[in-house]
């Protein structure tokens, strides 16, 4: 049910492939993964903060974009415009 109900947040399955891409050696048993034995720790560290970077750059960009636009068009504003008599 978690599964279903974080399925359209991107976040959490982009920062697992990070993670996993980051894996040296994987443990294995019977042709499965078991899960990683030993992460090269500085492709680790540049990879989840270098996600981490670009979601807040993406964001601080989406937040600018929305504010221009609610600027632009004022329809969210709750004064009056003065258009002038009716």
């Amino acid at each position: 049910m978690t599964i279903l109900n974080s399925s359209w947040l991107p976040a959490p399955a982009l920062f697992g492939i990070v993670i996993d891409s980051s894996c040296i050696w994987w443990k294995q048993a019977c042709n499965s993964r078991l899960g990683c034995g030993y992460y090269d720790n500085n492709i680790l560290r540049n990879r989840y903060l270098g996600l981490q970077v670009g979601f807040k750059v993406m964001g601080i960009f989406l937040l600018g974009v929305v504010g221009w636009k609610v600027l632009r068009t004022r329809e969210y504003s709750l004064e009056k415009r003065p258009d002038g008599p009716l």
